[in-house]
């Protein structure tokens, strides 16, 4: 039975947007799983950071529950060296030339945050116990997002409190994949890309990264380089939703809609499936 065999009601409950500890969620698959069948959740996306690992996981316990599992990612990327966040949906986790570009921009990933350990230790910034060394060694890739957890776990605990300790050892900005690569590998493949909270960005580590402007927003829409826009987002108030609203409907772009849910204290959200009904339809879904 496919998704269109089973249509969604427009008020069916979506969540695009979630992560698990194999980024920088707190959740375990499993975890994640049990929290959005909680929640009222119809059809979630799993979409971690440059990593598709949680998909099949999630996938098998979410199944026996009625659960729909859209197989995504979040890229750390890049237009004209901007940073951005980009939701592509419907991949393949077995694709040769997805898990190309997912094993490059984690090999590069992995040596920079291992040189923030360095210079966190040589600094004496933050002491790591051996056993912290050990805890990280047994990663199996090692991510600023992990390093922010055992930061965390250390007494650092809010941004406030850690982000300044790493902007001071950061001598890179954040390993990216370009929108333009990601687009030709997997656009072909049927895979809409979606700019991610196009209204916050992370300017707190300024000026090691320069976070997309809204300019360079419109031009990607403008160029067909990207299909839509996350419109529907915690950290987007209302007047910034309908604002970016306006901006899909100029441009006929797609709508998503997500809790970017990482741990319980932002737990997954049931959004109206009428809220992201093309892009659900682009997805295999029918609502009705």
């Amino acid at each position: 039975m496919t998704n269109a065999d089973r249509p969604l009601a427009p008020t069916a409950g979506v969540d695009l947007h979630l992560h698990t500890l194999v980024s920088d969620g707190r959740w375990t698959p499993e975890e994640l799983t049990d929290a959005v069948i909680a929640a009222g959740v119809s059809v979630c996306a799993v979409t971690d950071h440059d990593s598709t690992e949680a998909i099949v996981p999630v996938t098998r316990r979410g199944a026996p529950h009625g659960l729909r599992v859209v197989p995504g990612i979040e890229f750390t990327a890049d237009y004209r060296g901007e940073l951005l966040h980009l939701l592509v949906y419907n991949v393949n986790p077995d694709d040769a030339q997805l898990n190309a570009l997912l094993r490059d921009v984690q090999t590069r990933e992995h040596e920079r945050a291992w040189g923030l350990v360095e210079r966190l230790r040589a600094q004496q910034v933050v002491r790591l116990s051996s056993d912290d060394v050990d805890q990280l060694t047994a990663e199996p890739r090692l991510t600023q997002a992990k390093l922010v957890r055992l930061l965390q776990d250390q007494g650092y605990r809010e941004p406030a409190a850690y982000r300044p300790l790493l902007l001071a050892v950061m001598e890179a900005p954040f390993c990216t994949t370009s929108v333009e690569t990601i687009a030709a590998t997997l656009r072909p493949q049927g895979c809409p890309l979606i700019v991610a909270h196009p209204g916050s960005g992370m300017p707190e580590y300024a000026p090691v990264i320069k976070s997309l402007t809204h300019e360079s927003l419109l031009m990607m829409l403008e160029s067909g380089l990207v299909d839509g826009l996350e419109v529907h987002h915690p950290r987007h108030p209302p007047a910034m939703r309908a604002t970016y609203a306006e901006v899909a409907a100029r441009y006929g772009a797609l709508v998503s809609a997500g809790s970017d849910s990482h741990d319980a204290k932002n737990p997954p959200r049931p959004h109206p499936a009428s809220w992201c009904q093309d892009l659900l339809a682009r997805l295999g879904f029918t609502t009705e």
